[in-house]
């Protein structure tokens, strides 16, 4: 059986998205309500914390896919965000085959990993765990983060590690990576993204990648990223007030006000 990724991008070759770190439930019904159709929960860098992202999980419209981004590739976070209950996980800094492998061991059960069993809301508190364990390999997706120039240069071989769904380009940290912090738009750079893209296409893995807003989305979707988050709440709601503060400092040249 497919994982619920692939049925989706099946039916809808780009998937649009957002990060979302702000811990509240009502954002993550509100966003997942909005049109998305895929949500990250940034465990990596928002004060964010598991119980928290799994609340926000539960309150999101089911048509909606959650991701989570764990804070580094290590097991126990692996671990604790896919018993979450979430779609699937985003994982940081997997810059070689053998960091690939250890996150797959440590997030897919036997005979493709070692995942341990618990009674956890991705079993169903207990109550499903044979079903649940049956299906996880194939529903629940891996995603690793190609965000360093060392993952772009090892990508084939981390591509051939078994249990990989997808890759999620990382621009700012790889332009950093690369000596260009920042200047994701710099030539080097995009050649990079270019060379993740084309590697990734030939293989069929989905590609995902970050950008900073709606300028850029034509170029990504021509590109063939299939995931695409799209800033995140945080930036949206800033973004949103200053546009309101510039307006009303633009108006203020221009209107006489009426006095009455």
């Amino acid at each position: 059986m497919p994982s619920t990724l692939l049925i989706r991008l099946q039916a809808q070759p780009t998937l649009i998205g957002t990060f979302v770190s702000i811990n509240s439930p009502a954002v993550a019904e509100a966003l997942s309500s909005s049109g998305f159709e895929w949500l990250c929960f940034d465990w990596e860098h928002a004060p964010l914390a598991i119980g928290e992202i799994q609340t926000m999980i539960q309150a999101m419209q089911p048509s909606c896919l959650s991701f989570i981004r764990i804070p580094e590739p290590e097991g126990v976070y692996v671990k604790k965000a896919l018993d979450s209950g979430c779609d699937g996980i985003i994982v940081p800094q997997v810059n070689s085959a053998e960091i690939a492998k250890h996150v797959i061991e440590a997030g897919k059960y036997a005979p493709l990993g070692n995942r341990g069993m618990g009674l956890s809301r991705s079993t169903g508190y207990g109550s499903d765990l044979t079903t649940a364990i049956r299906s996880h390999n194939q529903q629940k997706s891996i995603l690793v983060q190609i965000e360093h120039i060392q993952a772009v240069e090892n990508l084939e071989a981390i591509l051939d590690v078994p249990g990989i769904e997808g890759i999620f380009v990382g621009p700012y940290d790889l332009s950093s990576s690369m000596g260009l912090i920042g200047d994701v738009q710099h030539p080097q750079v995009q050649a990079a993204i270019s060379r993740v893209a084309e590697i990734a296409h030939r293989r069929s893995i989905p590609t995902a990648i970050f950008i900073g807003g709606d300028d850029v989305l034509e170029a990504q979707m021509k590109r063939g990223f299939q995931l695409i988050a799209v800033s995140s709440d945080m930036l949206r709601l800033t973004a949103s007030a200053r546009a309101t503060v510039a307006l009303r400092d633009q108006l203020a040249k221009v209107v006489q006000p009426e006095i009455r």
